[in-house]
């Protein structure tokens, strides 16, 4: 999967840095062949330092991170540049399979995904980097950037005009990742003070 992923993104992009990040991965591969900047970790280091780690050797001044389980699609990232066209973005999206429809580019909060998401430095100074500390390994690591981005001020777009596949089964359901659910939606409600789930996948409106 993580290799059908390498090679969209390598078809459907031009003149892009390419940075793979393998988190442990237990299946070996030749991945320095597929990018320019290969980071290999001998053990799961969490979603949260794989990204953080990617994002401090990239050069370029936007910087979109994707999961080996999500499949783009041409224009993918053009439609997500859209998105910094208003000075208040802190992050874009493409629309992502699965998730609610919508038209055009809007901004949005609800059901911002971190299958594929673009940010730019603007936005890595303003709320710095994900946080490694709590989410470990993965969930609510996503939830938690965007509640930061909303707090400085800094707002999420998404373009509907491009979808990328999300086979999302594969992670979310994971036995090393479901069961983690819970006690970092803990995490995340002691260190901010707020239910983000009504918020951002709910009817509540934000704060």
């Amino acid at each position: 999967m993580a290799l059908e992923c390498v090679k969209s993104v390598k078809k459907y992009s031009k003149n892009a840095e390419i940075i793979i990040v393998d988190n442990g991965s237990t299946v070996r591969y030749a991945w320095e062949k597929e990018c320019d900047t290969y980071i290999r970790f001998n053990e799961n280091k969490g979603i949260s330092r794989g990204w953080n780690d990617g994002i401090k050797v990239a050069r370029g001044k936007y910087i979109t991170i994707i999961g080996d389980d999500t499949i783009v699609a041409e224009g993918w990232l053009e439609s997500m540049l859209e998105g910094f066209k208003n000075p208040d973005c802190g992050m874009c999206n493409p629309h992502v399979e699965h998730l609610p429809d919508g038209v055009g580019l809007v901004e949005s909060y609800k059901w911002p995904s971190g299958a594929c998401f673009m940010v730019n430095r603007n936005t890595i100074d303003k709320v710095g980097y994900f946080d490694e500390d709590l989410y470990f390994p993965a969930q609510f690591e996503d939830t938690d950037y965007w509640w930061r981005m909303y707090k400085v001020g800094l707002k999420i777009y998404v373009n509907y005009a491009v979808t990328v596949q999300h086979r999302e089964a594969a992670t979310d359901g994971a036995p090393d990742i479901s069961p983690f659910y819970k006690d970092n939606y803990d995490r995340f409600i002691k260190k901010h003070g707020i239910d983000p789930v009504p918020i951002f996948y709910g009817n509540e409106r934000m704060p």
